[in-house]
């Protein structure tokens, strides 16, 4: 087992140092970690590292069972229509959810507030750091970001809002816009930082993104890309 301590022996007493130059220069008098102090930041730490490697990118199906989106993958198929592979529905997902953050930080500007409602977290309190090991959830038809007490409780909570909606969100397909045809059984989900977006689809919709393509005739989906490199920057050093 790894000693993260011996990889950087010193690195307690940059981070102290570190600190206590931001304390001289705001004028509050520094004062180092007590234990108590250093077992929560540690505890915290590792939450906020829990809640950052969750992976959350498939399906719930009608019992509320969730999948990897790998399950519903049919990229081995050819279009009927064109004969070629059909792609699998990876950037679609993530084109619905850019367009649902976008819509979200426009009505948060027209209010003038961050829109957040924190029912199913009692103890959130937006100016606490502490709460930033938050898993918030974002789903289409609600305008409000909804920050969870338990991060690990988002299939029991869309369990219970989305069990009664009977309207597709994703509309992938001009005849979903139209006339939706199929019941609406299942739910799209995907983690992008700390918010998990959702959308109830339509069985139509959810064959769609096995095949289904930005720019084909009958697409009618998203049109905002979602582009992220993965660079990471540099830490800066204290």
């Amino acid at each position: 087992m790894i000693d993260h301590d011996e990889l950087d022996p010193d690195l307690e007493q940059r981070l102290n140092a570190a600190m206590q130059a931001g304390a001289q220069a705001s004028g509050v008098r520094w004062q180092p970690f007590t234990d108590v102090q250093a077992r929560e930041a540690k505890a915290y730490g590792e939450a906020m590292a829990a809640v950052s490697a969750m992976h959350i990118w498939g399906i719930l199906n009608k019992d509320g069972e969730y999948d990897e989106f790998a399950a519903y993958d049919t990229s081995n198929l050819r279009n009927p229509d064109t004969g070629r592979l059909a792609p699998q529905g990876d950037m679609i997902l993530q084109m619905l959810c850019a367009e649902r953050y976008r819509q979200y930080l426009e009505d948060c500007d027209a209010e003038q507030e961050r829109l957040i409602d924190p029912r199913h977290a009692p103890s959130y309190d937006e100016t606490d750091p502490l709460t930033a090991n938050r898993l918030y959830v974002l789903t289409y038809r609600y305008r409000y970001l909804v920050p969870l007490e338990i991060p690990y409780d988002w299939q029991a909570y869309l369990r219970e809002t989305l069990a009664r909606q009977t309207k597709c969100d994703v509309h992938l397909l001009h005849r979903c816009w139209d006339h939706q045809a199929t019941p609406v059984v299942y739910t799209l989900v995907y983690k992008r930082g700390e918010i998990l977006y959702a959308f109830k689809t339509c069985n139509e919709c959810r064959d769609a993104l096995s095949w289904i393509s930005y720019g084909h005739p009958a697409y009618s989906g998203p049109v905002d890309k979602w582009i992220d490199e993965g660079n990471n920057r540099e830490a800066p050093e204290l």
